[in-house]
């Protein structure tokens, strides 16, 4: 009998998955008795104590079976499982699997890519962290650790908070909406999945901007939507050259175009209003850093325009706050998309600290 133990965790951890391996590979047939546990201890340098305990984690998963007065056998059941002879490569387990497979790999720039050896850092996307924010944050979380149910929270993430997002896209962003409105995520990507798969079907025709966040085509190419790119200029998305029928989603970034930086003009916002609403499309609104303007005040998001509610509002505190400040989705028009991860009060403080 070959037992070789793996020295990861405890000792009787340890035999009690060599054995276990030994079961499923056949050194021990069905029905036949295991090493007495004297002579198994005896025979590995253990003591009898750590066989009795690796017999009694076999005995829980039903590999063996104990009974009083007999010696421990293998367990019946052991010779239903073959394992495989020889380690062949899984196939994708979905289309969807399959089509992420094909996506490329990220590209340099891009947050969390090393940038170490390139000539130039043109990485994006981390801003400069303000102290006085951050410490708050840390100092509310100490103090929401104290009073956090043990409870599930509510999908949607925590009424308090979605109240305290709501008064600042009503103060910042210039619309006004509910907290029922509100979802909250854990940043863009997971809102451009969960839109994509509440509005798009495989196959479908989306519109993105040219150039475009390069994660955001991603996810919808993952998700199986069929992209067509637009152009962009100083003016933001050239409007006038969109499909005669622009397909079900519009993912474009007007308030701060990624990664030109320009703004949409007020033309274009509402010519591409109106297209979505002959057309029945959805305008995935991309808030990339629209809080921030050198010069003058921020510029309103398209929602704040959309009178059809045919907009659905994404932004994120990691440019405002910090990088793994949670992210929101603002969901209209009764998009069901409340199997969403929820968040925490926490952002909710640091909020009225930022007010």
């Amino acid at each position: 009998m070959n037992i070789t133990l793996d020295k990861q965790g405890a000792l009787y951890e340890q035999l009690a998955r060599a054995l276990k391996r030994a079961i499923l590979e056949g050194q021990f047939t069905p029905g036949s008795p295991m090493p007495a546990t004297r002579d198994l201890a005896r025979m590995l340098l253990v003591s009898r104590n750590t066989v009795l305990a690796a017999y009694e984690l076999l005995n829980a998963e039903q590999l063996i079976v104990a009974r009083a007065g007999s010696r421990t056998r293998v367990a019946a059941i052991a010779q239903m499982y073959t394992r495989p002879g020889s380690t062949r490569t899984a196939r994708p387990p979905s289309r969807y699997a399959a089509r992420a497979r094909k996506i490329a790999a990220m590209v340099p720039g891009m947050p969390g890519v090393p940038t170490s050896h390139a000539r130039y850092n043109l990485q994006y996307g981390e801003p400069l962290l303000n102290l006085r924010l951050f410490n708050s944050w840390r100092n509310k979380l100490d103090a929401a650790a104290l009073r956090t149910s043990p409870g599930y929270p509510p999908a949607a993430g925590l009424p308090v908070l979605r109240a305290a997002i709501c008064d600042y896209l009503a103060r910042r962003r210039g619309f006004v909406c509910s907290p029922d409105d509100v979802i909250i995520v854990s940043g863009t990507q997971q809102a451009i999945t969960i839109v994509a798969r509440t509005v798009l079907d495989e196959g479908e025709t989306a519109v993105i901007e040219d150039p475009s966040y390069w994660l955001a085509r991603q996810a919808l190419t993952a998700h199986g939507a069929r992209l067509i790119s637009v152009p962009t200029d100083s003016q933001g998305l050239i409007t006038s050259l969109l499909p005669t029928r622009p397909g079900r989603l519009i993912y474009v970034t007007p308030s701060h175009q990624f990664p030109s930086g320009a703004v949409m003009s007020l033309s274009r916002r509402i010519e591409l209003l109106q297209s979505t609403a002959t057309h029945g499309s959805w305008i995935l609104e991309d808030d990339y850093d629209g809080e921030f303007r050198g010069d003058s005040r921020p510029i309103a998001p398209l929602r704040s325009l959309d009178g059809g509610e045919r907009v659905i509002y994404v932004g994120s505190f990691s440019k405002s706050m910090f990088p793994s400040s949670p992210g929101l989705l603002m969901g209209f028009a009764g998009l069901s998309c409340n199997q969403i991860a929820s968040a925490t009060e926490l952002l909710g403080g640091c909020l009225r600290d930022l007010l």
